[in-house]
């Protein structure tokens, strides 16, 4: 059973990739926090959003 998750907080970066790596958003939103790495985080914003469009 597969239970889609809909915990977007901003773009829904990390809600998307904790949904892949099947672990807590909470943890990949601290990691981001943590590692600082805000251009990741947009650049993944931009390469999930084309994959939904595709």
């Amino acid at each position: 059973m597969i239970i889609k998750k809909d915990d977007h907080i901003f773009l829904g970066v990390c809600s998307k990739l904790s949904e892949f790596l099947n672990v807590d958003p909470l943890i990949v939103r601290l990691c981001f926090l943590f590692t600082g790495s805000v251009l990741l985080y947009f650049v993944l914003a931009y390469l999930l959003d084309k994959k939904e469009t595709m």
